[in-house]
């Protein structure tokens, strides 16, 4: 049982392991599209000459390569070339095969760091839960009711004898039996009271060629007294159901950093500008470590146009960085790199007291009119 869970526990390292197993790229090419074979510890990594070569799986920090190029007049290339940042990240780094001063040699062109296919899972984001309702839950929540009147009306009719003084009105009328066609007239008499409530008697005379005929009719007023009774209901107790919300995360404070201004004032300046903010001292003096620490000069060139690709410089800070080159060479490719990450464009003249020979001088100068033009 020992031994199988022995067994399981190795299994599973191995398989972190080979998750989180990494490796580096290169790519070597020509820049006029000269073909060539790359050898690694004596194997071709190519079997038919190229003109663009491509290494992966690869896994030292430092690799011993050689470059022998199909035209045999061309020298071969023994280069130590670098295969991780600064930071030790993997990466693929592309190194370009070209003549300078009537030499072929290869320099670093570009790189990128590569991540690993468990820092590709990690960052894979979540789902977008915008639009998504929140669940809800229903809870028992008592409802007080306001109260409910109902209101009885009781309306008790009382008849009041009363003796109002009154005024008599009399109408005569006159109009045609429409049976009989004869003539009928009638004179009617109307005492009414002149108070609120009392009788008032209404007689009426009709007059008819057989006779009159008198009638009279007595109204009786009569004062309503209204009898209002309120009863109250008792409230009831209701339950209702309602829903609620799912209780949400207290908001996170977002802290807007304050607006950076859009490019570096350089005191005393009025030239020309490559780039908009250039390294702080405290960068730059970690830059210059990383390049120092390297014993090959190759490692340091290297390094040193990873750093720059990433960010701008002053020609104050170049020259700083040329000081760290043993060779000629080395410095006049940097120069020539770096002219297109430099803030202060109009300084770089300043350069000129880092080389030893005036013929570098004078290529820098040619390098640059170029490039300007170009622009």
């Amino acid at each position: 049982m020992k031994r199988l869970m022995f067994l399981i526990s190795l299994i599973c390292v191995v398989a972190i392991k080979s998750l989180v197993a990494q490796s580096s790229q290169i790519t070597i090419f020509h820049q006029d599209g000269e073909r060539f074979w790359v050898i690694i510890d004596g194997v071709k990594q190519n079997a038919q000459p190229q003109a663009s070569v491509f290494l992966s799986d690869v896994k030292p920090e430092f690799l011993r390569v050689k470059i022998i190029f199909e035209n045999e007049k061309i020298a071969d290339i023994n280069q130590s070339l670098q295969t991780r940042d600064v930071d030790e990240n993997y990466t693929h780094t592309k190194y370009i095969i070209k003549l300078a001063k009537k030499k072929t040699v290869m320099r670093f062109h570009s790189y990128e760091v590569l991540k690993t296919d468990l820092e590709i899972t990690r960052a894979q984001p979540e789902p977008n839960k915008i639009g998504v309702p929140e669940p809800v839950v229903a809870v028992p929540v008592i409802v007080e009711p306001q109260s409910t009147t109902t209101t009885t009306t009781t309306i008790t009719t009382q008849a009041v004898e009363t003796k109002p003084t009154s005024e008599t009105i009399g109408v005569g009328i006159q109009v045609t039996d429409p049976i009989t066609g004869q003539p009928v007239g009638m004179d009617v008499n109307i005492k009414i009271p002149t108070s609120e409530t009392g009788e008032f008697d209404m007689s009426t005379t009709t007059k008819t060629p057989e006779g009159n005929f008198n009638s009279s009719t007595q109204v009786t007023t009569t004062q309503t007294t209204v009898t209002t009774t309120q009863t109250v209901k008792e409230p009831q107790t209701q339950t209702a159901i309602v829903a609620k919300p799912v209780e949400r995360q207290p908001a996170v404070n977002v802290v807007v950093p304050a607006e950076k201004p859009s490019a570096y004032e350089m005191p005393g300046y009025n030239g020309k500008i490559g780039c908009p903010w250039p390294m702080v001292e405290q960068d730059f003096a970690s830059a210059k470590q990383s390049i120092s620490s390297k014993s090959f000069e190759d490692s340091k060139l290297t390094i040193a146009k990873q750093i720059i690709s990433n960010n701008c410089l002053l020609c104050s800070q170049i020259k700083e960085i040329m000081g760290l080159f043993t060779f000629e060479d080395s410095k006049l490719e940097f120069a020539k790199y770096a002219y297109g990450y430099v803030y202060d464009l109009n300084n770089y003249y300043k350069l000129n007291d880092a080389f030893t020979f005036e013929s570098s001088i004078d290529e820098l100068d040619e390098y640059i009119r170029a490039q300007t033009q170009r622009r």
